[in-house]
């Protein structure tokens, strides 16, 4: 008995020794674990930053690299701005990275204008600095590893060259690549303290004839400046219309310095500033208008706080927002046409070169002098009780260091060639040049026909070429310029000053008449579209005027430009190159520009291809 109750005794001795060694084991297991669960929750944790830290850095590659080869050029090398490129792409990058610092300065290791050839060796803007790599790589080759293997593994480890999507001109391509270092916050207790992710995306410009040129109303070509395109009083400015939508393209970066205008340091300083009154506005209408503003790049390019102010209040006077304009193309969409030696635009050649070379000094040959005998009532300076003169079609000098017209003064057609000023003095005084009238009378404007032109219509195409001096009209006074190319020379005193009223102002661009719709150089010899050429520097002025018919390209790009309207809404289909313009007074300008009337901007853009 005592023998049957040690035995139990001991089992249950040797039961409780078990259960303690047990106990121990599991203790163990459950802190291991517990340090695998922690660790895979640490991973997890990290991993998560790591796949957030790759999302940002690629979605900033990708937006860096867009904007950056809206600067290249795929059809023109000469044209492409790899040193702008890398900028804008930087400007990118800061703006999405607030830690990263100002690398910009490697983008020196790029050229600001290309070689006569594409290189064969990329250029390579490297930077480092803190967690930070940056890489930006022009041109990108056929061969580059950013093209064969991109940054887009797993799904696609490697990938062809498409020359239809990729292009076939490497310096149409550039690269940016992101490398960010990325402190691990839980997997240190496996003993890793950092990763680092990249991201590399690759882009091409694309140009006219890849994607729709742009018909802009307004073209603003002043660098730097606020006060760039603004409206006073209660004038209002509206481009397109629901057929064709309007654009409006502000170069300026609004960085110039200084506290008055055309400086950016006021408080409501803007490039784009319509004034405060609540008639007051800057709109472009129709399916896909839009205002594009340099300025809204990132600094060091642009100054978006200055692009566009936008005053207090229910409604919005600037309509739609300004966008990005992500390349100046300054007045080279014009001179490629009528002024240019080499990459011209197609038809393009130096048309205003050869007027200049022919008719810039003294009587060119073949042309009647003014005044001459023949014609007595002709006098450099009429009064108001003057005859009023009619010249038939031909090449008129007109040796007059100002012709003062009080009266009526008309040249059926041909080339007009003046010493000096033009100006209409009287508010009943008429000016016509190339309308074929019967009579002394001056001619009617007709609104109805396609496109606007007089009663009677001209039968060619003519030229008014001042060799100094300027054109003025007082208010009231008409001037009819249908199917003419004025030509302003650059003197001191060069400019327009056409003042509004009761008058008629006609103004429209020659339309190549006898050349081929298809042969360009023949229709922009004769100034195929073109209505105003001026590069003086001076003010010039446009009123609003009674009757006011207005097409085709008015080119002023050194000068600022005043269009001064009246009540109501002035219609007109006329595109305007300047580098500041003011549209003040009491009425709305209504601008819808006309395709066969305007030169197009190169639709600039960039397509992602990696």
């Amino acid at each position: 008995m005592r023998s049957m109750r040690a035995l139990l005794a001991g089992a249950a001795r040797r039961r409780r020794g078990l259960t303690r060694t047990d106990e121990g084991a599991y203790a163990v297991l459950f802190a291991l674990l517990v340090v695998v669960l922690v660790g895979m929750a640490a991973l997890a944790l990290d991993l998560a930053l790591v796949r957030e830290s790759r999302a940002m850095t690629r979605s900033a590659a990708d937006s860096a690299v867009i904007a950056a080869a809206a600067h290249l050029n795929d059809v023109a090398l000469a044209d492409s701005r790899p040193r702008d490129a890398c900028l804008t792409a930087w400007g990118h990058l800061r703006s999405a990275f607030a830690d990263l610092d100002d690398g910009t300065a490697s983008c020196s290791s790029l050229p600001v204008t290309p070689p006569a050839s594409c290189p064969t060796t990329p250029m390579v803007a490297d930077w480092s600095g803190g967690r930070w790599q940056i890489r930006i790589t022009w041109p990108v080759l056929d061969s580059s590893t950013l093209m064969t293997d991109p940054d887009t593994a797993p799904a696609y480890p490697t990938q062809a060259l498409n020359t239809r999507v990729d292009g076939a001109n490497p310096c149409s391509r550039i690269a940016v690549e992101v490398f960010r270092t990325n402190q691990l916050a839980f997997a240190g207790v496996l003993g890793v303290a950092d990763s680092t992710t990249r991201a590399a995306s690759v882009a091409r410009s694309l140009v006219t004839g890849q994607i729709s040129s742009v018909y802009a109303a307004l073209n603003i070509l002043d660098q730097t400046a606020c006060d760039a395109l603004t409206t006073n009083g209660q004038a209002g400015v509206t481009v397109g219309t629901v057929l064709r939508p309007g654009v409006i393209a502000v170069e300026s970066s609004a960085t110039a310095p200084g506290n008055s205008s055309p400086g950016c340091s006021n408080s409501n300083a803007a490039a784009i500033k319509p004034s405060t009154n609540v008639n007051n506005f800057i709109q472009a209408v129709g399916t896909g208008a839009s205002i594009q503003s340099f300025a809204m790049n990132p600094a060091p390019l642009g100054n978006p706080p200055k692009s566009f102010f936008q005053f207090p209040g229910p409604n919005a006077n600037i309509t739609p927002t300004p966008v990005v304009l992500p390349e100046r193309i300054g007045a080279l969409p014009v001179t490629a046409v009528y002024s240019c030696t080499a990459g011209c635009q197609p038809g393009g050649g130096n048309y205003i070169g050869g007027i200049e070379s022919r008719y810039a000094t003294g009587v060119p040959a073949g042309f009647t002098v003014l005044p001459d005998p023949a014609y007595p009532d002709f006098v450099c300076n009429q009064n108001t009780a003057s005859p009023a003169v009619v010249l038939p079609a031909g090449n008129w000098y007109v040796n007059c260091s100002t012709l003062d017209v009080q009266t009526t003064v008309i040249f059926l057609g041909g080339t007009v060639v003046t010493r000096g000023s033009i100006s209409l003095g009287s508010a009943n005084s008429c000016l016509s040049f190339n309308s074929p009238v019967t009579g002394t009378s001056c001619p009617t404007y007709d609104a109805t026909s396609d496109p606007v032109t007089t009663t009677p219509a001209p039968v060619d195409d003519a030229l008014l070429y001042l060799q100094s001096g300027h054109l003025t009209k007082v208010g009231g006074a008409s001037l009819y310029l249908p199917q003419v190319m004025t030509y302003i020379a650059n003197t001191g005193q060069g400019y327009v000053d056409l003042g509004g009223g009761t008058g008629t102002l006609v103004m429209t661009s020659p339309l190549g008449v006898g050349c081929p719709a298809s042969d360009l150089p023949c229709r922009y010899a004769k100034f195929y579209k073109l209505s105003l050429w001026s590069t003086s520097t001076q003010t010039h002025s446009v009123g609003g005027q009674a009757i006011l018919g207005m097409r085709g390209v008015m080119f002023i790009p050194n000068a600022h430009t005043v269009f001064d309207g009246q009540g109501g809404s002035v219609q007109t289909s006329s595109q305007f190159w300047t580098d500041t313009l003011d549209v003040k007074g009491q009425g709305t300008l209504v601008m819808d520009v006309d395709p066969d009337a305007s030169i197009s901007r190169p639709a600039l853009g960039a397509g992602l291809i990696r």
